[in-house]
């Protein structure tokens, strides 16, 4: 849809629950994910005259799909292995696993690429206890950002942006009063 409301496209149209879509770089494909049949990467694209094809099953059990800055890759999580943080090239071969809980016990929750060839993702530990780390996107060891008191500053909500070079992201900030009240007989 253009930003004035007009030229709405309908991309797919399948029974399937599709969520999570990201738009390649280059503007042409939408990779999503399916949480129908337990969670699988899709890539739909487009022509040079702008019609959308049939949607392309990319990974099986894979969530939140984000593209690599150069259309190459896409990172995911896969909850169906444990939980691990993957990245795949967008049109063929094998997936790679970049965090692995049960190496590391770090369960990622979300990912996104950063500006240079790695990754940022925030985690959850054995504890509960939620941090913010970075990984090369080539493999190699993650380094901690941040990690944030689960009482103090939970993060609830698994959402991480890269803009301008600035990491956004969402925590709370836990806060609570004491009331008095009096109560009168009736």
């Amino acid at each position: 849809m253009r930003l004035d409301g007009t030229g709405v496209q309908q991309v797919t149209r399948s029974p399937m629950q599709e969520s999570n879509a990201d738009w390649s770089p280059d503007g042409k494909a939408i990779a999503f994910d399916n949480l129908t049949t337990g969670g699988g990467i899709w890539i739909v694209r487009r022509d040079a005259s702008g019609h959308w094809g049939e949607p392309v099953q990319r990974q099986q059990g894979g969530f939140n799909p984000y593209w690599s800055p150069d259309g190459k890759s896409i990172a995911y999580l896969n909850t169906q292995e444990g939980g691990k943080l993957l990245v795949v090239p967008a049109d063929s071969g094998a997936a790679q696993i970049l965090v692995d809980p049960s190496v590391n016990g770090l369960r990622p929750e979300t990912a996104i690429w950063g500006a240079g060839p790695f990754l940022y993702y925030e985690a959850r530990d054995g504890a509960g206890k939620t941090s913010i780390w970075s990984i090369p996107a080539a493999g190699g060891a993650s380094r901690l950002l941040v990690r944030f008191d689960p009482v103090l500053h939970p993060l609830n909500r698994s959402w991480l942006t890269l803009q301008n070079g600035i990491l956004y992201f969402l925590a709370e900030d836990r806060e609570s009063d004491v009331w008095v009240m009096e109560v009168r007989k009736p």
